[in-house]
C-alpha cells in the first residue's frame, strides 16, 4: 500500500528534525547537500537497505516535496540495490 505524499512529506521533515537539521515547524522546503546526504544514510539505515537512485531523482530530492515524491516512489517500486 502506497503511503500518501503528505505522510511521506512528514516522515522526511520527521527525519531532518530528529538527525538536528531541522525544527518542527520549519517551513523552509529546500534540501541542502549535508541534510540530503544524512537524509539518505537515515533512510538507507531505517529501512535496511542501500537505495539507487538516478541523477533526476537525486535532483528532485533538494525539496521536501520532491524527497517525498522519490520516496513515495521508491516504496511503490521496493527498489533497494536494483538501478533497473
Amino acid at each position: 500500500m502506497t503511503l500518501p505524499l503528505a505522510a511521506c512529506r512528514e516522515e522526511v521533515l520527521a527525519i531532518l528534525v530528529e538527525i538536528g537539521y531541522r525544527t518542527p515547524d520549519s517551513a523552509r522546503e529546500r534540501i541542502d547537500s549535508l541534510e540530503l546526504a544524512r537524509l539518505l544514510y537515515e533512510l538507507e539505515r531505517r529501512y535496511g537497505v542501500q537505495l539507487a537512485l538516478d541523477d533526476d531523482e537525486l535532483l528532485a530530492m533538494s525539496t521536501l516535496t520532491g524527497a517525498a515524491e522519490v520516496l513515495q516512489r521508491v516504496r511503490e517500486r521496493g527498489r533497494t540495490g536494483d538501478p533497473g
